[in-house]
């Protein structure tokens, strides 16, 4: 009988590609964002017809010689019980590309090659390959993310997911850096950090909902050191069925554990209307975005609460790039009010940490000077 063909080069795995050095960065969020819909790819062609390709050496005969080679493509993973239920192929050649309907990017098969000699005999063993799948002609899609950060972790958010046509998308690894796409804080894993809950079918006929809720992750303090003077990013990257990264996006830098900076404070009464206006400014946070400002009022004499904490209703909780400031006025009684007032403001970020003014802005009302009259002479 003919000896069986031998492999000419070893298969070596699939290469986790990343696509794009400057990764695309995201801001940062004060609550959840809504799910970006339509931007899962449920697949309607593949991008590249999934084929397989294998060489191997000459088989060799000594009494008749070799006529060519049988090969089949199969579920089995035995070659005899291969040969036996499935259709093969003859050929002369050494090197074979294989393709079809059981060649697909997700269903792997085994590969079994034999030689037969030119009496028309096969050899005793066979060759095999697999479990084999087509190369992945396509990285995952990039994804979109967002962070919002917490008082104890910051959670990771990702409204846009990946989608991968061929192999699916299993899910996302993410590092942390001072730099985006870095990670001097935390490495990238060799596993999934964030697995995909959204199955994408290959059918595009039965087509899944899209997703209810934005996939979160919760990561906690412990991977989040406090650096007062530089920023943090998130880095994300989505792997597909054959580990193949897609492009590296960052969200908006971030500082973890900051608080806000004193906040600024000014006042001014008038008595005639009970209106008193009163100033914020300095109203910043270098690492959480600002969620709220509110105001209390006393009076200074006797301590008398006349505006408990009120939330400036007029402020949008958002990242300020520098400090902002406003105007917020309310009606005190100005018999409660004789002495003056005490002012004292508050700026908490969305991580709900804050920061009052160190410095109390107290004040006495504009008093309205006496009338004196001194003969025919009326002084004011």
């Amino acid at each position: 009988a003919p000896s069986a063909p031998e492999r000419v080069f070893s298969v070596s795995p699939f290469p986790a590609v990343a696509m794009g050095n400057t990764p695309p960065q995201y801001p940062v969020v004060h609550e959840a964002p809504e799910f970006i819909e339509g931007k899962v790819n449920y697949p309607a062609k593949y991008a590249g017809e999934p084929v397989i390709r294998r060489s191997w050496k000459h088989a060799s005969d000594e009494v008749s010689g070799i006529w060519g080679y049988e090969y089949v493509v199969s579920r089995f993973e035995d070659a005899s019980h291969a040969f036996e239920s499935d259709e093969y192929v003859f050929t002369t050649g050494t090197n074979i590309e294989v393709s079809g309907e059981m060649i697909t990017y997700h269903d792997s098969v085994y590969l079994h090659i034999r030689s037969r000699n030119n009496a028309g005999r096969t050899s005793q063993n066979s060759l095999t390959y697999g479990p084999l799948l087509p190369r992945d002609p396509t990285a995952p899609t990039k994804p979109q993310i967002n962070v919002r950060v917490g008082s104890n972790s910051v959670y990771l958010y990702i409204p846009y997911l990946s989608g991968d046509y061929e192999t699916q998308v299993k899910g996302y690894q993410y590092s942390i850096g001072t730099s985006p796409g870095g990670t001097d804080i935390r490495g990238w894993g060799s596993g999934i950090d964030i697995e995909q809950e959204i199955i994408i079918t290959h059918d595009p006929a039965s087509v899944q909902p899209e997703p209810s809720r934005v996939p979160v992750h919760n990561i906690p303090s412990t991977e989040l050191p406090v650096l007062e003077t530089r920023n943090l990013y998130v880095n994300v990257r989505a792997v597909n069925g054959q580990d193949m990264y897609s492009r590296v996006v960052s969200s908006g830098p971030f500082r973890f554990g900051t608080r806000p900076e004193e906040p600024t404070v000014t006042g001014d009464f008038n008595s005639a209307t009970g209106e008193l206006s009163i100033g914020i400014g300095n109203i910043f946070d270098s690492g959480a975005p600002v969620k709220s400002v509110r105001y209390r009022v006393k009076d200074i004499e006797t301590g008398e609460l006349l505006k408990d904490w009120t939330t400036v209703e007029t402020f949008r909780a958002r990242r300020f790039d520098s400090p902002a400031s406003l105007q917020e006025s309310v009606f005190i009684d100005g018999k409660a009010a004789e002495q003056g007032f005490d002012i004292e403001v508050e700026v908490i970020n969305s991580a709900g940490k804050s920061t009052r003014s160190g410095i109390r802005k107290t004040f006495l009302p504009k008093i309205a000077s006496p009338t004196i009259v001194m003969g025919n002479i009326t002084l004011k």
